[in-house]
C-alpha cells in the first residue's frame, strides 16, 4: 500500500469521533500487516531516504526525529556521519504513529 494512501486512511480514522482508539489501531493494523507477524531485525540499519519514505515524510524529519531521540541514528566507527538509523527505532517509531 502506498503511504500517502495510509496517510489518507489514517486522517480519516482520526476525524471520525466515532471510532475508539483501539478499534483505529486494529483498522490500520489490518490494512498494513500482510498476515505474518513482521519483527523488526534490531542490527539492520535503514537509511534516511528509506526511513522517511516508509514514514512518509521528509528526510529532513527524519533528521529531526533523530535530534529528538525518537529514531536512533547509526555512526559506523571511524565516521562522522550517520548512515541511518536502526530498523528497530523505525519499527517503534511507526507503531507510535498508528496509536
Amino acid at each position: 500500500m502506498k503511504t500517502t494512501t495510509l496517510e489518507l486512511i489514517r486522517s480519516v480514522l482520526k476525524s471520525d469521533e466515532t471510532i475508539s482508539p483501539d478499534e483505529r489501531a486494529r483498522i490500520i493494523r489490518a490494512t498494513t500487516t500482510t498476515g505474518e507477524t513482521l519483527k523488526p531485525e534490531p542490527s539492520r540499519i535503514v537509511s534516511h531516504g528509506e526511513a522517511a519514505e516508509r514514514m512518509g515524510v521528509k528526510v529532513r524529519t527524519i533528521y529531526h526525529y533523530c535530534r529528538k531521540g525518537i529514531l536512533k541514528r547509526v555512526t559506523p566507527a571511524g565516521k562522522k556521519c550517520a548512515s541511518g538509523v536502526t530498523s528497530e527505532s523505525l519499527e517503534n517509531a511507526i507503531r507510535g504513529m498508528v496509536s
